[in-house]
């Protein structure tokens, strides 16, 4: 038999456990109530951090979906990229915001930029308390996750096999 030692890499886009880290420094593993069970990371303090090897095949906008549980409002990540160097760079800084309990879960969203390629993606904790059960990063689904849309409309309605489709988008240049 032959063992395979080699750290896993996900694919965007992915569900992942917040256990399956391939590194974590500071974070516990508590069982989780959420649906799904299994376990989940605790005890969050400043400078904890988990590691992630993650491949992403597009560059581009994604979403970002926390599965979280605080019983404070006082929780920030940053989200971090490593290279083959083992240097990071923060992508964005995010807030968890209470749910009233350490095991009443919410989903939290936000909208992140990604570079093409195989990286190690680190959640940093920067402050507060927080568990995660799981996070998720997809492509925009829906048209209200489309990055800078801000119009939207098909015609005519209903149609006889022909419609138009227009949309308008705010480009942020800062």
């Amino acid at each position: 038999p032959v063992k395979n030692t080699l750290p896993r890499r996900f694919v965007l886009p992915a569900v992942i456990q917040a256990e399956d880290f391939d590194f974590n420094y500071g974070f516990q593993l508590e069982d989780c109530s959420d649906t799904g069970g299994g376990k989940n990371t605790g005890f969050a303090n400043n400078g904890d951090y988990l590691d992630y090897n993650i491949s992403i095949p597009q560059e581009g906008e994604y979403i970002i979906r926390f599965r979280v549980a605080s019983l404070y409002s006082n929780g920030s990540i940053s989200i971090r990229l490593g290279d083959l160097s083992g240097t990071f760079t923060t992508i964005q800084s995010v807030n968890i915001t209470g749910t009233g309990g350490w095991q009443t879960w919410t989903t939290q969203s936000h909208t992140i930029t990604l570079p093409a390629g195989n990286y190690t993606l680190r959640f940093y904790s920067l402050s507060g308390e927080y568990n995660i059960n799981w996070f998720e990063i997809a492509l925009p689904a829906d048209v209200n996750e489309v990055p800078g849309l801000r119009n939207f409309r098909i015609y005519p309605n209903p149609s006889e096999g022909y419609f138009y489709v227009e949309a308008e988008f705010h480009h942020n240049t800062t």
